[in-house]
């Protein structure tokens, strides 16, 4: 006979487990969102490209990725060109793989980016975005990645443009701190209407909130929805952080393939009212699982990821396909 046994259990546990003599396997849990062209019918996407609506080609207005930078030398996230230039440091990025809204609003579709700024400063001499860490450009890929490389893999909103602010400060390691946070969410607040930003992505957790409950609410005051990952904590009983738990941020949760909540997806507290949403999220084993999204290195490829930041990337490109709608019918 084959049975299984289910068990959940913290590090010191899993430890004791494994001490224990006995026959058997012990395997990781697993869940299964293999690549964005499965996660695309499980938030309702194709039927809103379908005849009747034909949603996601609009290009005149951005969203903001709040993150790690992003590799626009990927041909789904700029590189009209296809040279996958990304010049060395210091002189990283690629001018020619985006262009400045500022500058007046491009009327061609091949550029993704239309407006990029490093608060942390990291290389002066860059020549546009970049990122050399991956979580900023798979988050693009997914809120709209445009499909050139692998139509399978186009984002929710394929036609949507980005606003990418890197806050994510490198010095060997990458850190997120809430002062850089909070200096991005003041950019963003100032350069809102030339960007044309229409919402704001963010997909970090912190635990006190200096700051970021009034740098987020002046977003929303602005007219700027807010979507924040609820966090990979599962169900410590600590709750989501900051700016997850906010109430005026819509927060989002991860699913799996079935849509029942992912073991690692954060939960929120009784009264908390949180998470707002859930979205796929993709599985934890490298083999399986993992949603396939933009990779920053090398240039042109896919990489699979798990975890409630791909959830909030769904969302964030589902309110760039709400706002198109409303704009398509007048309002």
């Amino acid at each position: 006979a084959f049975a299984v046994t289910v068990i959940a259990c913290d590090e010191p546990g899993l430890s004791a487990v494994l001490d224990r003599a006995g026959g058997g396997r012990l395997l990781l849990d697993r869940d299964g969102v293999p690549a964005l062209d499965t996660t695309m019918p499980l938030i309702g996407v194709p039927r809103v490209r379908a005849h009747g609506w034909s949603l996601g080609r609009d290009w005149s207005t951005t969203v903001a990725i709040l993150d790690s930078g992003c590799d626009t030398a990927h041909g789904d996230l700029g590189d009209h060109a296809d040279d996958d230039a990304d010049g060395p440091p210091p002189a990283v990025g690629d001018a020619g793989d985006w262009y400045a809204a500022d500058n007046g609003w491009p009327l061609f579709a091949g550029y993704k980016v239309v407006g990029w700024a490093d608060v942390t400063d990291d290389f002066p001499q860059a020549q546009g975005p970049w990122d050399y860490n991956h979580h900023g450009t798979a988050l693009a890929s997914v809120v709209a990645g445009s499909g050139t490389v692998d139509p399978r893999y186009a984002g929710v909103a394929p036609a949507t443009r980005l606003t990418v602010v890197k806050f994510f400060d490198f010095d060997v390691t990458w850190h997120a701190w809430t002062g850089d946070f909070l200096a991005a969410c003041a950019w963003v607040l100032e350069h809102k209407d030339v960007y044309r930003i229409g919402s704001v992505l963010v997909a970090v957790n912190w635990d006190l909130a200096p700051g970021i409950g009034n740098a987020t609410a002046a977003l929303v005051d602005a007219g700027v929805v807010v979507v924040a990952a609820a966090g990979n904590h599962g169900d410590d009983p600590a709750g989501p952080g900051y700016p997850a738990v906010l109430p005026h941020v819509l927060t989002v949760g991860g699913v799996n393939d079935a849509a029942a909540v992912a073991a690692f997806s954060g939960r929120g507290l009784p009264g908390q009212g949180k998470p707002d949403l859930v979205a796929p999220a993709g599985g934890l084993l490298q083999s399986s699982g993992r949603i396939m999204a933009g990779d920053n290195e090398p240039n042109d490829t896919y990489s699979g990821r798990f975890g409630t930041s791909l959830a909030a990337a769904h969302v964030a490109g589902a309110v760039a396909l709400l706002d198109e709608a409303l704009r398509d019918r007048g309002l």
